[in-house]
């Protein structure tokens, strides 16, 4: 008996792979997926409001610390405005996502700066018009706040540099320092105090 054999052979033309490009964004877009999803399994914070001096000075920071972890975990990562505000979300790796925002019609005022961990701990920094004449902030909007020094803060006289650190052990908020800087208009001296909130 004679085996027939049948062969399929396509002869269309092939999709040409996706270039390099569009590759190493699906990953960067990937990686980031990865890391919003672990950002939005981090829970509230708690704390034993009782051990502190002062119980409710320590539920204000919880509060605090609760309402801008929320609002990390919420808002997307690109450029737009929202209410008057401008926003600037990004992800830096390994998995930190940082959020700048600076009202939009009044740009000399103040700007701001979240950046939330993957082990949940967040730093909120602000630089704000305090005294003197008001400058545009609009180029730290690109930059952030995180690396600006005593020497910077020279060129922003009257403004005031505030970090808020807040650091968690698994599901409780066990420390908060605030550190401010401001280089004052009379003397072009620059004023620095570190205080420790919650230990």
């Amino acid at each position: 008996m004679k085996k027939n054999y049948r062969f399929h052979i396509d002869l269309r033309p092939k999709a040409p792979p996706p270039p390099a490009e569009a590759m190493v964004l699906n990953e960067a877009i990937r990686r980031e997926q990865a890391w919003q999803a672990r950002l939005e399994a981090i829970g509230p914070a708690w704390l034993d409001a009782e051990a502190y001096e002062d119980p409710l000075t320590a539920m204000e920071h919880l509060e605090a610390y609760n309402a801008s972890l929320v609002r990390a975990q919420q808002l997307s990562v690109g450029a737009y405005q929202e209410g008057g505000v401008q926003y600037e979300v990004f992800f830096e790796s390994p998995g930190y996502k940082g959020i700048l925002s600076q009202v939009v019609d009044r740009p000399s005022s103040r700007i701001s700066q979240l950046t939330l961990s993957p082990e949940g701990d967040l730093t909120r920094l602000s630089l704000e018009h305090k005294e003197g004449a008001s400058q545009d902030l609009r180029s730290l909007f690109r930059s952030g706040l995180a690396s600006l020094s005593s020497d910077d803060l020279a060129f922003y006289q009257g403004y005031l540099w505030i970090c808020l650190a807040y650091t968690r052990e698994e599901e409780r908020l066990v420390r908060v320092t605030q550190t401010s800087r401001i280089c004052r208009v009379d003397s072009g001296r620059v004023e620095f105090s570190e205080e420790v909130l919650i230990d």
